[in-house]
C-alpha cells in the first residue's frame, strides 16, 4: 500500500508542478499587466485633460452667450431709440410744416390788413 500512496503523492506533486507558472512567464505577465496599467493611466490622464478643455470651452461658451445676449439687448435698445427718434423727427417735421403754414397765413393776413389800411388811407 505504501507504493500506491507513494505513486499518488508523486502524481499529486507532478500535477502541482505542472499547474504552476514558471517564474519567467510570471514576470512577462506582470510586465504586460504593468504596461496595460500604464496605458490605462495615460488614457485616464488624456480623458482628464480633455474634460478640463471641455469645461474651459463650456465656460467660454457661456460667457460668449452672456455677452451676445447683452449686445442683443443693447442693439434692441438702439433700434427702439432710433424708432423713437424717427417718430419725434416726423412729429417735429409735421409741427414745422404746420408752423410754416401758420406763418404764411399770418403773413397773408397781415398783407391784407396792410392793404386794407393802405386803401383806407388813400380812399
Amino acid at each position: 500500500m505504501e507504493c500506491t500512496d507513494l505513486r499518488k503523492a508523486v502524481t499529486n506533486v507532478q500535477s502541482e508542478i505542472e499547474s504552476r507558472v514558471d517564474y519567467y512567464q510570471f514576470e512577462r505577465i506582470c510586465d504586460e499587466l504593468q504596461r496595460a496599467l500604464d496605458r490605462e493611466k495615460q488614457a485616464q490622464d488624456l480623458l482628464n485633460e480633455q474634460n478640463n478643455q471641455l469645461k474651459s470651452l463650456t465656460d467660454i461658451l457661456h460667457q460668449t452667450q452672456k455677452e451676445r445676449d447683452f449686445i442683443q439687448e443693447k442693439f434692441n435698445q438702439i433700434i427702439q431709440n432710433e424708432k423713437h427718434s424717427k417718430d419725434k423727427i416726423q412729429q417735429l417735421t409735421k409741427t414745422h410744416h404746420q408752423m410754416d403754414e401758420n406763418v404764411k397765413r399770418a403773413e397773408k393776413a397781415i398783407r391784407l390788413v396792410v392793404r386794407y389800411d393802405f386803401n383806407l388811407l388813400f380812399y
